[in-house]
């Protein structure tokens, strides 16, 4: 069954992306090759596919990040500069390797159960509360992502989590895998 471009599996609870999606987004990649000059307008196409894809791909919208940051670096607009021609650069093809995998694709996302904790348990992953003197200068946004980071590094691998937090630049970046200004 197909729905909205998904292909959900009850057997082994994953929810992968439609063939049909796969195959067009390979069929489409081949117009990025170096050094090619393409209207605009086509990236902001790719970028489209890919997004609707990245929902349904391990870590999806994370590896769409790098090509939204180098679009982005370009300070064109959508409605202005549509017709603009952009030259494919390196960075830009470094953006797509995993795209280019078939298998990066189809392998799908689990579907299952979710463990949730308070926050204190999160914070059971910062080092014993002692900060380097490297970590006092980094930003709150930072440390909190960190904390997140580390928590779900030593306790939950491999787990479906729900992380509750209070501060909303750090829930903002965890649920979109990220932004499109800062790495």
């Amino acid at each position: 069954m197909i729905f909205i471009g998904v292909v959900p599996n009850s057997i082994t609870m994953r929810v992968c992306l439609a063939t049909e999606h796969v195959d067009n987004i390979l069929h489409f990649l081949p117009c990025f090759q170096i050094g090619r000059s393409l209207p605009y307008m086509q990236f902001l196409c790719l970028v489209s596919k890919l997004t609707v894809a990245s929902t349904v791909v391990p870590l999806g919208v994370l590896s769409l990040r790098h090509l939204q940051r180098w679009l982005n670096s370009l300070h064109l607009d959508a409605k202005w500069h549509r017709h603009r021609r952009v030259r494919v650069s390196q960075q830009c093809l470094l953006t797509l390797i995993l795209w280019r995998r078939r298998s990066y694709m189809t392998k799908g996302i689990p579907k299952g159960s979710v463990i949730s904790g308070s926050p204190s348990q999160w914070m059971l992953a910062l080092r014993d509360g002692v900060q380097s003197a490297q970590d006092r200068l980094r930003h709150i946004n930072v440390l909190e992502l960190q904390a997140v980071h580390m928590a779900l590094r030593q306790y939950l691998r491999g787990k479906h989590v729900l992380v509750r937090l209070d501060t909303t630049s750090t829930v903002y970046h965890i649920t979109h895998q990220g932004g499109t200004r800062s790495a």
